[in-house]
C-alpha cells in the first residue's frame, strides 16, 4: 500500500469538503494516509512524507507545500478546494476532487518551477507571481474586506467581489517608479504594475499572462504604464479570463532597488511597515535595498491526471 501525506488547509474556499471526507476518499483508493493541517509544522511533517504529498487547499497551500519539495523525488498532487485555484486550473485540474483522486493511478508528472524573491525579507518562494504596483497595494485591501464579512462567500461570488474591488480601486492608483533590470537589460520607468508571472493567472482568476507556462524554466514579466490604464480597466470590466494585451517580457532574472513600497509574493504583501519586515529594521529615508527574482534550478513534480 502506498504511503501519502495530506496537507489540508481547513479554512480554504467555502470549507468543503471536510478533512474527514478527504481522508475517506483517499483511503478508498488504497493509500495509507497521514493527515495534517497547514497550521502544523510542515518542515517536520514532510521530512518523511511517503510516496506522495497531497495539498488540499488553494494556491497559497500549494505554494507552501511545493516550496518544501523542490528537487526531491516525491511528487505533489493537488486537490483544488480553495477559491481561485489558479495553478490547478492551469495544469488542467479544475475538476471535482473525487475525479482527481481516481485519476492518480494513471497520472503523469509535470514539472513546476518555483520562483524565489530575495530581498530585505530574506528568501521567499512563490509559485504564482511576484509583483509591485497595483496588485501589491490592493491585496491587503481585499483581504481586509474579506475579514469584515459575516461568513465565507461561495467561491464564484468571492471572485466576483474581488474583481469588483479591483475595478473600483484602479482609478485612484498612480504609477510607481522602478529601476528594473530584466536579464541584466535596463527597463526603468513608472509602472502601474510589474508582475513576474510563473503561471498565467493571479488573484481572482485574472489571466494576466495567458502564455505563461509554470514548467518552462522562464518567467513572464507583465509591464503596464499609465497609458495602459484604460486597457486594464476595460479588461477588468469585460472578461479578465482573456488576454489583456499588455507588454510581456520573458526572462530568467529580474532585479530592482526596493524603497519600501509594497510588493507581493504570491498572496503575501511586504512593505517597510510590515511587522514581519520591521523585525529586521525599516529602511532609512532614501535608502534602497536590492531585490533579485529568479527561479529555483530544480523543479517540483506535479501529479496530473489525464483529462
Amino acid at each position: 500500500m502506498a504511503r501519502a501525506t495530506l496537507i489540508h488547509n481547513t479554512t480554504a474556499g467555502d470549507g468543503h469538503p471536510t478533512g474527514g471526507e478527504l481522508r475517506e476518499l483517499i483511503a478508498r483508493h488504497g493509500f495509507e494516509l497521514a493527515y495534517a493541517t497547514t497550521d502544523e509544522d510542515l518542515d517536520k511533517l514532510l521530512q518523511d512524507p511517503g510516496d506522495l504529498v497531497i495539498a488540499a487547499g488553494g494556491d497559497g497551500t500549494v505554494g507552501q507545500v511545493a516550496a518544501r519539495l523542490i528537487g526531491r523525488d516525491v511528487p505533489l498532487a493537488i486537490l483544488p478546494v480553495g477559491t481561485a485555484n489558479n495553478l490547478a486550473t492551469t495544469l488542467g485540474m479544475g475538476r471535482a476532487v473525487d475525479l482527481l483522486v481516481a485519476g492518480w493511478a494513471t497520472a503523469s508528472c509535470h514539472p513546476l518551477n518555483v520562483g524565489v524573491a530575495r530581498g530585505p525579507w530574506g528568501e521567499q518562494p512563490f509559485v504564482e507571481s511576484f509583483g509591485l504596483g497595483f496588485f501589491a497595494h490592493i491585496i491587503p485591501v481585499l483581504s481586509a474586506l474579506k475579514k469584515q464579512g459575516d461568513e465565507p462567500m461561495l467561491r464564484e461570488r468571492q471572485i466576483r467581489e474581488d474583481r469588483r474591488g479591483l475595478r473600483q480601486l484602479l482609478s485612484t492608483f498612480g504609477p510607481r517608479p522602478a529601476d528594473l533590470r530584466l536579464d541584466g537589460e535596463p527597463a526603468p520607468g513608472e509602472y502601474l504594475l510589474v508582475e513576474v508571472m510563473n503561471a498565467p493567472m493571479l488573484g481572482p482568476r485574472l489571466h494576466l499572462a495567458p502564455g505563461a507556462d509554470p514548467g518552462d524554466g522562464v518567467m513572464d514579466v507583465v509591464l503596464a504604464k499609465e497609458e495602459d490604464r484604460q486597457r486594464i480597466s476595460d479588461w477588468l470590466h469585460s472578461d479578465p479570463e482573456q488576454d489583456p494585451g499588455l507588454q510581456v517580457r520573458s526572462t530568467r532574472r529580474v532585479e530592482f532597488t526596493w524603497h519600501g513600497d509594497p510588493v507581493h509574493i504570491d498572496g503575501d504583501t511586504w512593505s517597510d511597515s510590515s511587522a514581519s519586515f520591521r523585525s529586521g529594521g525599516v529602511l532609512a529615508h532614501g535608502e534602497g535595498a536590492p531585490v533579485v527574482v529568479t527561479l529555483e534550478p530544480h523543479s517540483v513534480a506535479i501529479l496530473v491526471p489525464s483529462r
